[in-house]
């Protein structure tokens, strides 16, 4: 053989030993950015999470639920509501505003409104707002109570336990 033979073979080597090294570095680069991206996904799903519990923290601690101790169910007819309360407990560390109360007795179909508190303080003794006109509802009720967190925000919690944030109204113009 030749010299100049084997400086092709060792030149061939050389190509594809290089060919190689790039092709390596092209994959672990890609490798490493699909790495980075889902770490980057992850930690901003983190974030989103952590903001979302954040924002719901006081709204997470206000409760209402219907107090039926006095509820009297007369055989042969449905059940009525006579001094029967509606209970709002805020169990946050800070006071909620612009509060309502309203609800839906599911059989008959009637709907509710009533009482309405300016401020409800963080207290260990819930609120509690009478069931006026009980004698018009029967069947199962469910209330909720809508109100302001200190942030701002509007949410609705129900007695089954639901809470949703309320859209923001925008003012017309």
């Amino acid at each position: 053989m030749s010299p100049d033979w084997w400086s092709v073979v060792w030149e061939a080597v050389a190509a594809v030993g290089t060919i190689g090294a790039v092709g390596w570095a092209v994959y672990t680069t890609l490798a490493e950015r699909r790495k980075r991206t889902r770490a980057e996904q992850e930690l901003t799903a983190e974030k989103a999470a952590s903001r979302t519990a954040k924002r719901r923290e006081q709204a997470d601690h206000v409760a209402v639920w219907f107090d039926r101790n006095d509820v009297q169910v007369f055989p042969g007819s449905a059940q009525t509501f006579e001094n029967s309360f509606v209970v709002v407990g805020n169990y946050s560390s800070a006071p909620i505003f612009n509060v309502s109360v309203s609800g839906e007795a599911l059989v008959s179909g009637k709907s509710f409104t009533f009482e309405h508190a300016n401020v409800i303080p963080p207290a260990p003794e819930p609120w509690t707002a009478p069931l006026r006109d009980a004698a018009d509802y029967f069947g199962e009720l469910l209330v909720c109570v809508r109100f302001q967190d200190v942030a701002g925000v509007v949410w609705q919690r129900w007695s089954n336990g639901d809470l949703e944030e309320m859209a923001r109204e925008r003012p017309q113009t």
